[in-house]
């Protein structure tokens, strides 16, 4: 059997997409969203570590993609997602109201070999009231 490799400077893709609900972080609090499996069918060699999508490969120019979706809202609110690269934040999603929808969020930013890209979601409505992430192949981080 042939051996394939990528070569110096290719770019490896990432995925993972969330596995169950979560809670989502209040009005004065973003919080990671928890709960992620790598698609590893869809992008192979993806890994999940501490709650975030670990890259694959370095990139100048990396397009991050995110989509977050939330349900089960008692109450009309708004809802708001971000991404972070390590400890740095790198884009805000518009903010969504209502009681339940789909967050996106996305950026072109370089990357490290080994980055972690985490999601974090805060809402204005109070806990008792506000809605879920909810998990399956529509809640994902791409990285490519």
């Amino acid at each position: 059997m042939p051996h394939v490799f990528a070569g110096l400077g290719a770019k490896l893709p990432s995925g993972m997409t969330k596995d169950g609900t979560s809670t989502m972080g209040d009005t004065t609090d973003w919080t990671v969203v928890p709960g992620w499996i790598a698609d590893t069918a869809n992008y192979p060699g993806s890994a999940v570590s501490s709650n975030g999508l670990q890259t694959q490969s370095s990139d100048g120019g990396a397009q991050l993609v995110c989509a977050v979706v939330f349900a089960g809202g008692a109450m009309s609110g708004s809802y708001q997602a971000r991404l972070r690269v390590g400890s740095v934040v790198v884009a805000t999603g518009a903010a969504v109201s209502g009681t339940s929808g789909t967050l996106t969020v996305s950026a072109t930013v370089p990357v490290n070999a080994g980055d972690v890209v985490t999601v974090e979601t805060q809402t204005s409505v109070q806990a008792a009231w506000r809605a879920s992430v909810s998990g399956g192949a529509g809640t994902y981080v791409r990285v490519s």
